[in-house]
Protein backbone atom coordinates (compact mmCIF):
# COMPACT_ATOMS: atom_id res chain seq x y z
CA UNK A 1 0.00 0.00 0.00
CA UNK A 2 1.36 3.84 -0.89
CA UNK A 3 1.49 5.84 1.39
CA UNK A 4 -0.35 9.53 0.74
CA UNK A 5 1.65 12.30 1.65
CA UNK A 6 0.15 15.64 2.32
CA UNK A 7 1.65 18.95 1.87
CA UNK A 8 0.63 21.77 4.08
CA UNK A 9 1.47 24.48 1.39
CA UNK A 10 -0.74 22.66 -1.63
CA UNK A 11 -3.39 21.23 1.02
CA UNK A 12 -6.92 22.79 -0.04
CA UNK A 13 -7.85 24.00 3.61
CA UNK A 14 -4.98 25.84 3.83
CA UNK A 15 -6.33 28.96 3.45
CA UNK A 16 -9.39 28.55 5.60
CA UNK A 17 -10.81 30.34 7.78
CA UNK A 18 -11.73 28.43 10.95
CA UNK A 19 -15.38 28.68 12.22
CA UNK A 20 -15.86 31.92 14.32
CA UNK A 21 -18.37 34.51 16.16
CA UNK A 22 -16.36 37.11 17.34
CA UNK A 23 -19.50 39.53 18.20
CA UNK A 24 -20.73 36.09 20.61
CA UNK A 25 -17.20 35.35 22.45
CA UNK A 26 -17.58 39.18 23.60
CA UNK A 27 -21.02 39.18 24.42
CA UNK A 28 -20.58 36.22 26.20
CA UNK A 29 -17.47 37.34 28.20
CA UNK A 30 -19.72 41.03 28.86
CA UNK A 31 -22.32 38.66 30.43
CA UNK A 32 -19.82 36.91 32.44
CA UNK A 33 -18.37 40.31 33.51
CA UNK A 34 -22.34 41.57 34.39
CA UNK A 35 -23.47 39.08 36.13
CA UNK A 36 -20.34 36.69 37.71
CA UNK A 37 -22.28 33.64 38.58
CA UNK A 38 -23.76 33.67 34.85
CA UNK A 39 -19.81 31.99 34.85
CA UNK A 40 -21.69 28.60 36.76
CA UNK A 41 -23.54 27.84 33.37
CA UNK A 42 -20.71 28.93 30.64
CA UNK A 43 -17.90 26.80 32.50
CA UNK A 44 -20.07 23.58 32.33
CA UNK A 45 -19.96 23.72 27.92
CA UNK A 46 -16.86 26.72 27.59
CA UNK A 47 -13.33 26.87 28.07
CA UNK A 48 -10.61 29.09 26.86
CA UNK A 49 -9.90 26.96 23.67
CA UNK A 50 -13.12 27.93 22.24
CA UNK A 51 -12.85 31.37 21.69
CA UNK A 52 -11.16 31.83 18.60
CA UNK A 53 -9.56 35.26 19.18
CA UNK A 54 -6.73 35.33 21.56
CA UNK A 55 -7.19 38.32 23.62
CA UNK A 56 -10.73 36.63 24.25
CA UNK A 57 -8.86 33.69 25.34
CA UNK A 58 -6.86 35.44 27.34
CA UNK A 59 -9.87 37.31 29.10
CA UNK A 60 -11.86 34.50 29.69
CA UNK A 61 -9.20 31.80 31.52
CA UNK A 62 -8.05 35.12 33.95
CA UNK A 63 -12.12 35.28 34.61
CA UNK A 64 -12.52 31.80 34.94
CA UNK A 65 -9.32 31.33 37.00
CA UNK A 66 -10.67 34.76 39.89
CA UNK A 67 -14.15 32.63 39.69
CA UNK A 68 -12.80 28.98 40.90
CA UNK A 69 -10.49 31.10 43.32
CA UNK A 70 -14.16 32.76 45.14
CA UNK A 71 -12.57 36.44 43.89
CA UNK A 72 -14.25 39.03 42.28
CA UNK A 73 -15.00 39.74 38.82
CA UNK A 74 -14.50 42.45 37.43
CA UNK A 75 -13.22 45.57 35.27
Amino acid sequence: MQSISVNASTHPMQDRVPPQAVEAETMLIGAILINNEAMRDVMETVDADAFYLRQNKIVFQAILDLFMDNKPVDV
